[in-house]
């Protein structure tokens, strides 16, 4: 009984050593795996920031452009000859 009482004792202490092994190295191990996953979302939404302001950027750009022509339109079809009457000085009865 002795016998297999050590051996037991043994094949514990010998897990229990392995397990503190493997957590050990697995705590190293994590934060250098968090650090690489974080860096990569931080890459990734980097590059979806960008995305997103050139696609504002493009979206402001194409808005002015359509004013632009419909202002440029409205100018084609303005007669060109001065406005009568209105608001101008008028000239004296004197």
């Amino acid at each position: 009984m002795s016998l297999l009482k050590a051996l037991e004792d043994r094949v514990v202490a010998e897990t229990q050593a392995s397990l503190k092994r493997a957590e050990a190295q697995a705590l190293s191990q994590v934060p250098a795996q968090v650090v690489a996953r974080l860096e990569g979302v931080r890459l990734k939404l980097k590059e979806a920031l960008q995305v997103g302001i050139v696609e504002a950027l493009r979206g402001i750009f194409l808005l002015s452009t359509f004013f632009i022509g419909l202002s440029l339109v409205a100018l084609v079809f303005l007669p060109d000859r001065e406005l009568s009457g209105g608001l101008g000085p008028r000239p004296s009865l004197e």
